[in-house]
Order: C-alpha cells, then sequence, then structure tokens
C-alpha cells in the first residue's frame, strides 16, 4: 500500500528529485520553475559540485542527500519529507520497492530512448551509433524488478539530423523531456489510466550499456571516415575520441563534415596532410576515404587547430 499523502497548504505536488548529470539538471530546472510543484531536495550520488545536479541545488537552496551506497540502495533511507512523488532522471541507481512504496503517487522516470529500444545507461550515443533517424524521450513509471522497464506514460519523438551530436540531441531531448514532465507531474493518475505496457515484436530490444573508454577509440585502418565521423558525434561531448598516432594518444577534438569541402587526394590509412582550404587535417581512412579534423590534441600537450598542429609536427600540406 502507498504511504498517505496530504497536499499542503499551498496544494503544490512536492517532488523528491533523484538526479545527476546535465540532462537531469534540465528537468530539475523545469521542476523548480514550475509554480504548481515545489521541490526542496534532491538525491544525488553525490554532493561533490562537480556534479551538475548538486551544482545546480547548491545555487538553489536545495537540500541534497547523497546515495552512497551499493547500486541496489540496500542500506539507503528517505530524507524526511512530506513527498508526493518521486523523480527520476538519469540517477544511476535502482530504486528498490521500498522506497517507491513511501510515495503516495510513486515514482516516474524521464528515460531519452523510444523505448523499450535503448534501456540503460546510454540511449542517446546508442541512439546515434547506430545511425537512427528517430528517437524519443519518455515518462515512465519506475519498476522495482527491471531498469527503464514501466509503463510509458508519455512520449515524445524526435528526428536525428546527420549534424546532431551527443550534446545537440541530448539538449533537445532535454526540452522535449522536460515540457512532457510537468504535463504529466500535473495529473499522473489520469496518465497512469491512458498508459502504455512497453512491448516489442521479434527481436529482444537493443540495449545501452555503460560505455568503456575503449568505445572511443577509432582505427583508421579499420573504419572507414563514416563511421569514424559517426562515433565522434556520438560521444561528443561525453567521451573524447582519440587513437594511436606516433605511439601517443592524439585525440580528435572537432571534425568537420562538410563533404563537399574534403580534397582530392589519396591517402594511405593513418596518412595526413594540411588542407588550406579546409584548414584542417586530412586523415585517410578504410577504403580510401578521408576525414577532416580542425582541431586536435597530442596526449599530455595543449589543443592546437590545425594550421599549428601541421606546423608543430611537420604534416605535408596540399
Amino acid at each position: 500500500m502507498l504511504g498517505v499523502w496530504r497536499r499542503s497548504f499551498s496544494s503544490r505536488t512536492e517532488v523528491l528529485f533523484f538526479g545527476s548529470d546535465v540532462f537531469a539538471v534540465q528537468h530539475l530546472r523545469a521542476l523548480v520553475a514550475c509554480g504548481s510543484v515545489h521541490v526542496g531536495n534532491v538525491v544525488a550520488p553525490s554532493s561533490d559540485k562537480s556534479l551538475p545536479v548538486a551544482a545546480f541545488a547548491s545555487e538553489h537552496g536545495l537540500a541534497i542527500h547523497e546515495a552512497k551506497t551499493d547500486f541496489r540502495m540496500t542500506n539507503w533511507a528517505l530524507p524526511e519529507g512530506n513527498f508526493a512523488l518521486g523523480v527520476v532522471v538519469s540517477f544511476g541507481f535502482k530504486i528498490p520497492e521500498r522506497v517507491i512504496r513511501r510515495f503516495p503517487l510513486g515514482m516516474i522516470n524521464v528515460h531519452p530512448s523510444l523505448l523499450p529500444a535503448y534501456r540503460g545507461a546510454s540511449p542517446i550515443q546508442s541512439a546515434l551509433l547506430n545511425g537512427d533517424q528517430d528517437t524519443a524521450v519518455c515518462v515512465i513509471d519506475v519498476d522495482p524488478d527491471r531498469v527503464d522497464s514501466g509503463c510509458i506514460l508519455g512520449q515524445t519523438r524526435t528526428h536525428i539530423s546527420s549534424t546532431d551530436t551527443f550534446t545537440s540531441l541530448r539538449d533537445r531531448l532535454g526540452s522535449l523531456g522536460s515540457d512532457l514532465l510537468l504535463n504529466i507531474v500535473a495529473n499522473v493518475p489520469l496518465a497512469r489510466q491512458n498508459c502504455m505496457p512497453q512491448v516489442f515484436s521479434g527481436a529482444l530490444p537493443r540495449s545501452a550499456p555503460k560505455l568503456k573508454k575503449s568505445d572511443a577509440y577509432v582505427d583508421f585502418c579499420s573504419m572507414d571516415a563514416r563511421r569514424i565521423g559517426t562515433i565522434w558525434r556520438a560521444l561528443f561531448g561525453n567521451m573524447v575520441v582519440h587513437c594511436n598516432w606516433r605511439n601517443k594518444r592524439l585525440m580528435l577534438l572537432m571534425l568537420k563534415f562538410d563533404q563537399n569541402s574534403t580534397p582530392d587526394c589519396l591517402l594511405d590509412p593513418g596518412e595526413m596532410v594540411y588542407d588550406k582550404n579546409t584548414d584542417s587535417i586530412v586523415i585517410g581512412c578504410l577504403g580510401g576515404t578521408l576525414l577532416n579534423v580542425t582541431e586536435l590534441q597530442v596526449a599530455t600537450r595543449k589543443p592546437c587547430y590545425a594550421l599549428a598542429f601541421a606546423h608543430g609536427y611537420h604534416i605535408p600540406r596540399r
């Protein structure tokens, strides 16, 4: 049985927010600005202000409660308060049933994927890595048994453009998700009456596991320029794409995607030239394809633009 909830004198819904990253902050900001919602407490994996949610909470006078515990939050207790609803966005912990049942309106989660596809920690990156044309942001019930598997209370779709990066898609989904979340929070019982269970046909839905550092490694001999560009777009703002160059780690900080500006030249995989017309380092990739890089960084050195890189490392010019 859900706990007893008494609406406050102000008639605002008391929300306990669970989150960690920039995507979570977008939704927390919307809730804080909403006149019909009150958020006085935030649960975060850490109170360290390097964590975006903790920094936002500190700036806005919200109490921060750390969830430093095991993944299942076995020994964790809710902060004191008359909370009606729990809102989870990019939290990183599995919420146990005993916590969910403490909220009279239950707990809801904002997840940036076209569920049931990409349940897990990297839904935005996975959609980009797989070349999907569309994605979505969903508000779902928190399921105590399976991560990202609750009934869908609301969903907003968006097209993925060929120029989208992790950051641009994250920010757009965050904006769409914030609007969707406020609509759901306004009447959670009604949303549950009209909810949709997650269904899939045929193969099991694709998962979105936590990315590893090795996922950001690219190899010019085994990958063409398009694949490397896809990896770069999917990880931009989240992880730095890098390769092995002259026995050092070379980071590809910025790419140029205007294929009309790619110089007409033949380069072996890994071979580099500086092209003055595009002001970029052009790198040969699998199948004779070419990658344009405008900003690079060798490990332990400062970032530099293409021309400075060409000067410093004696890259031929064309």
